[in-house]
C-alpha cells in the first residue's frame, strides 16, 4: 500500500512540473453510481495514513492506601444504637468477627469426641407445643442409645445401664440384645453369647420413648415481647435453659411466617442472648 501510494505521489508531480492539471472524479450519474475516467487519479495527501491499531482497554488499578471503600460487617447507627441499649440493660453481646460471611460465622465446629475401644453415644430428640401463654399442650421425646466397639476383642462386652426411671419412659432393645437379662439387671449384651457386636459400626442398642404435659420437663424456654415501634414491631425473643446439667451447643430459632403474607424481616444483630428481630407490617 506504501508503494502504491508513493506512485500515486509521483505521478501528480510529474503531472504539475508538466502544467497539466490533475484529473479528478467525474460527477454522479442519475443512477446514483460513481464515474471515472479510464486516466484519472486519485489525489492522496503526502500524510500516509497509518491504519490505526487496537487499542488495548486500560486496567484499573486497584487504590491504594485508606478510601472510602466498602467495609465487609460495617454497621450502622440504627444497629450501634440498638446494641448500646442492650449493653445498658446488662445484656452480654457477642457479635461476629468482621470480613466473614453470616453463613461462616454461624457455622461452629464441633469439639473433638475422645473415643476408646468401646464407645457409647446417647442422642434424644424432644418436639413440644406450648400454648401462647407459655402453658405446655403436648411433649414427646425419643431418646437411643449407639453402640460403638472398634476393637474386636471387646466385641461380646456387656454395658450396665443405671434405668433410674421414674416417669413411666418407654424402653426397646435391639432384637439381637438379651431383653429378658436387660429387665432383670439393665444390662445391654447379645442374646448368643458366642457372637460379637460388629466392629467399627454404630448399633443402636437401645430406644425409649417418653410423652407428657409436665412442664417442669421442658428443658429450653423461649419467651416473647412484642411492641409496636413506627411503622413496624419490634419483638424481642429470649431463650433460657431450665436444665442446669445441660448445656446448649448450636441453638437455632426457626420463626414461621404466614405464606404470602409480605412480612419483612430485618435482623438486628447476631448475638447469643436475647435473639432481636424487628418485624416490619404488611406492605
Amino acid at each position: 500500500m506504501r508503494r502504491k501510494a508513493k506512485e500515486l505521489q509521483q505521478a501528480r508531480r510529474d503531472a504539475e512540473r508538466q502544467g497539466k492539471k490533475a484529473p479528478g472524479f467525474g460527477g454522479f450519474g442519475s443512477s446514483g453510481g460513481s464515474s471515472m475516467s479510464n486516466n484519472a487519479v486519485s489525489l492522496i495527501s503526502e500524510t500516509i495514513i497509518e491504519p490505526e491499531k487496537t487499542k488495548s482497554a486500560p486496567v484499573p488499578s486497584r487504590p491504594s492506601g485508606s478510601g472510602k471503600a466498602l467495609k465487609l460487617g460495617a454497621k450502622g447507627k440504627e444497629v450501634d444504637h440498638f446494641v448500646d441499649k442492650l449493653k445498658s440493660e446488662g445484656e452480654t453481646i457477642v457479635t461476629p468477627s468482621s470480613g466473614k460471611r453470616p453463613s461462616e460465622v454461624a457455622k461452629v465446629l464441633a469439639p473433638p469426641v475422645n473415643m476408646e475401644s468401646v464407645h457409647l453415644r446417647v442422642e434424644e430428640k424432644i418436639s413440644l407445643t406450648c400454648s401462647r401463654d407459655g402453658g405446655l399442650q403436648n411433649m414427646e421425646v425419643h431418646g437411643l442409645i449407639m453402640l460403638r466397639v472398634l476393637d474386636d476383642k471387646f466385641g461380646r462386652i456387656r454395658v450396665h445401664i443405671d434405668n433410674e426411671d421414674k416417669k413411666g419412659v418407654q424402653l426397646q432393645t435391639h432384637p439381637n440384645v438379651d431383653k429378658k437379662r436387660f429387665t432383670l439387671d439393665s444390662v445391654i449384651g447379645l442374646k448368643n453369647p458366642e457372637k460379637s457386636f460388629p466392629v467399627n459400626s454404630d448399633v443402636g442398642v437401645l430406644k425409649w420413648r417418653l410423652q407428657t404435659t409436665e412442664e417442669s420437663f421442658i428443658p429450653l424456654t423461649i419467651n416473647c415481647w412484642p411492641s409496636e415501634s413506627g411503622n413496624g414491631c419490634d419483638v424481642n425473643i429470649e431463650y433460657e435453659l431450665q436444665e442446669e446439667r445441660l448445656e446448649l451447643n448450636d441453638v437455632v430459632i426457626t420463626i414461621p411466617l404466614p405464606h404470602n403474607s409480605m412480612l419483612g424481616v430485618a435482623l438486628f444483630l447476631q448475638i447469643m442472648l436475647p435473639t432481636a428481630l424487628k418485624i416490619l407490617r404488611p406492605l
